[in-house]
């Protein structure tokens, strides 16, 4: 089992960008526990810097998934045999241990996903809107908090309206005020920090407006666990998604908190195996208790196990340090490349707002063309295209764009590899 990597120093003021003694932590002590990130490809190693896509998943939640499938790969709920109670048993622990990360007051608000994208679906297709009923979102939401809202749309059951954020992608209080006495929606929508900029909307202060105006509000919290404490009882939020493969765990595992009573309204919008007691010829199926109703099928077991432990080490180091670290990474790279001629970079000048993210474009540079660039010739993995926000992208315009982000496992080396490669391919 993977041990934990202890925090051996705070932030200083006098950080110097260009050594690696700005740490929160002891990074290559920590890489240790992230196989993948350590290989190399023809004498040189590869640099991940596409963390906000997914994270590089840690040993911690290796080792969780194959005690699973080497010492009890048995059904949970389903057998009352050794392998059968011992996956159950780690199971419901895995169910404990994400409500404790959210700090919600039951495992029982606790819906296992796939993912962020079916947590959305989720609330959209089973909450029992009224026809005529507005949903609002931002102009800035990723896809997965687009489409769903479109189709209800396209089926006529809802009414859907976008706030429209400022020009660097930060949230407009004012419009969205202004929205929520015109257009009075059933339930607000919102990301909580963006995938293309980083830009984290005010939250908080969104949520309680909202309840002001009798509006419930469902947070895309996708990029959210890496580095923010996320207390959904703080927040007051009515319903909160994540993927644990954006936060150090395996992929194919995420969560839907909601609020008991308005869990209790959602329709099963999947049924199957361990969603009914009971199936009479006269009554109908018997449903059971929350959350296993809105659980259909032999759910992800080993990979909620991998989950917990990935949320357990991402605890260890401690989110602050992380975001430090990589604020830190950010702002390097930023001061490095605002200085390459016709470069800009998207979304908020101050790194720290842009926390993990660096999206920008070069004048006159095909973006795909580069990055893939920085990956043969360099051996550097960053993303780019639209990072699928389309809405934003359709209703503002602009090219796609290239995205470096990072995480808690990147050096001040690999940023140093990075910035000199686009300062060699943009010359």
């Amino acid at each position: 089992m993977s041990s934990c990597v202890p925090v051996i120093a705070e932030a200083r003021p006098d950080m110097d960008f260009r050594k690696d003694n700005c740490m929160t932590y002891d990074v290559q002590e920590l890489r240790r526990e992230f196989p993948a990130i350590n290989q190399t490809l023809e004498g040189k190693p590869l640099i991940y810097l596409d963390s906000a896509c997914t994270t590089v998943i840690c040993q911690a939640a290796i080792d969780a998934q194959l005690r699973y499938y080497t010492q009890f790969p048995g059904c949970v709920g389903r057998a009352d045999h050794r392998f059968g109670s011992l996956a159950t048993e780690g199971w419901n622990e895995a169910r404990v241990k994400i409500a404790d990360f959210l700090s919600a007051e039951s495992p029982s608000y606790v819906v296992i996903t796939k993912n962020t994208t079916e947590g959305v679906n989720l609330v959209a297709n089973s909450f029992p809107f009224d026809d005529g009923d507005c949903v609002l979102l931002s102009d800035f939401e990723h896809n997965s908090n687009t489409l769903p809202w479109l189709a209800l749309k396209a089926r006529g059951k809802i009414v859907l309206s976008f706030v429209k954020t400022h020009e660097d992608s930060s949230f407009d209080l004012e419009a969205f005020s202004k929205l929520l006495e015109t257009k009075k929606p059933r339930l607000v929508s919102l990301l909580h920090k963006s995938n293309l900029t980083g830009v984290e909307f005010p939250i908080k202060k969104i949520i309680e407006m909202a309840h002001e105006h009798g509006a419930l509000v469902m947070l895309d919290a996708a990029q959210s666990p890496l580095t923010s404490k996320l207390d959904v009882q703080e927040l007051d939020c009515d319903f909160l998604a994540f993927s644990s493969h954006k936060a150090i765990g395996p992929s194919g595992v995420g969560v839907l908190y909601g609020k008991p009573e308005l869990l209790e309204k959602l329709s099963n919008f999947l049924v199957g195996g361990g969603t009914a007691r009971w199936i009479s010829k006269t009554k109908g199926p018997i449903f059971t208790d929350l959350p296993t109703r809105l659980e259909a099928g032999l759910q992800n077991c080993p990979g909620v196990m991998g989950l917990a432990a990935a949320l357990n080490f991402l605890e260890s180091i401690g989110q602050d340090n992380i975001s430090a670290h990589i604020i830190s990474l950010n702002e390097y790279c930023s001061s490095r490349l605002v200085e390459v001629p016709g470069l800009s970079i998207l979304g908020p000048q101050e790194p720290s707002k842009r926390g993990v993210i660096l999206s920008f474009r070069i004048d006159g540079v095909d973006s795909r063309t580069f990055a893939k660039r920085l990956n043969d010739e360099a051996n550097v993995m960053v993303r780019a295209g639209k990072n699928c926000v389309h809405y934003w992208f359709s209703t503002r315009g602009g090219d796609d764009v290239i995205r470096a982000s990072f995480g808690p496992y990147n050096t001040i080396e690999e940023c140093e590899v990075f910035c000199q490669a686009v300062e060699a391919m943009a010359g």
